[in-house]
């Protein structure tokens, strides 16, 4: 593999990093970084992104991201760009409550994140554990 030099991956005001790096990143990041940002939409998601990386190649082991701080936490969209799920528009995609979406997260039974407290589950996660709950009950 060729060597690539630092300006290799600035584009203009963005920088384009290979996913490995983005993992590493997103798991050394500490926790505070999130809740610090969070009131930040030019930055929160990236940084959010960046952890859903790292726990999608393991880096982070599965463990849940939390943060501290009495601010006014930002409420996830239906659906972000990056096809994250709240609990909220989960539960409307698989068809069960809120609690239950929490506890198949808790359980690892569903895939996903806790970040400032609230649960994001990839929209993919969530279909397939739908399909896997209508399997099951045929």
């Amino acid at each position: 593999m060729t060597a690539r030099r630092p300006e290799d991956y600035q584009h203009g005001d963005q920088v384009v990093l290979p996913k490995a790096v983005v993992a590493i990143l997103g798991a050394i990041m500490p926790r505070e970084v999130l809740s610090k940002y969070r009131h930040r939409p030019d930055v929160y998601p990236a940084l959010v992104a960046v952890r859903c990386v790292a726990l999608d190649m393991g880096k982070l082991g599965g463990s849940a991201v939390t943060g501290t701080g009495s601010a006014a936490r930002p409420q996830p969209a239906a659906e972000s760009k990056d096809g994250l799920l709240g609990v909220d528009a989960a539960r409307r995609l698989i068809g069960i409550s809120p609690e239950a979406v929490r506890k198949a997260c808790r359980q690892k039974r569903l895939p996903g994140q806790q970040i400032d407290g609230r649960w994001l589950i990839r929209k993919a996660d969530a279909e397939a554990y739908r399909d896997n709950m209508t399997s099951r009950a045929a």
